[in-house]
């Protein structure tokens, strides 16, 4: 596959952290060099949450997973998380 060349790595992860709905491709664009900078930077760690993105439905049997979206998610990401958690356990 393509990768994005090393310069444009940190402006696509920037563009990743602001737009969901470009995390999956930006994150597989990105590569691997864009996992190592993720973890060398607190505004990327959305990077580091497991796959490239793909679905907002959240696995929401891990609590620590749940705990973790609910604190570095997106807004997005965060109502989600909050529909998943009522299908589950509804009032």
């Amino acid at each position: 596959g393509f990768r994005a060349p090393a310069a444009l790595v940190p402006p696509l992860l920037d563009a990743a952290r602001a737009r969901t709905d470009l995390r999956p491709q930006a994150l597989t664009f990105a590569g691997p060099l864009g996992l190592w900078l993720a973890a060398l930077n607190p505004e990327w760690k959305f990077a580091l949450r497991g796959s490239a993105g793909g679905s907002l439905v959240p696995d929401t049997s891990d609590p620590e997973a749940v705990r973790r979206l609910w604190e570095e998610g997106l807004f997005a990401e965060r109502i989600a998380l909050l529909d998943a958690v009522r299908v589950r356990e509804p009032i």
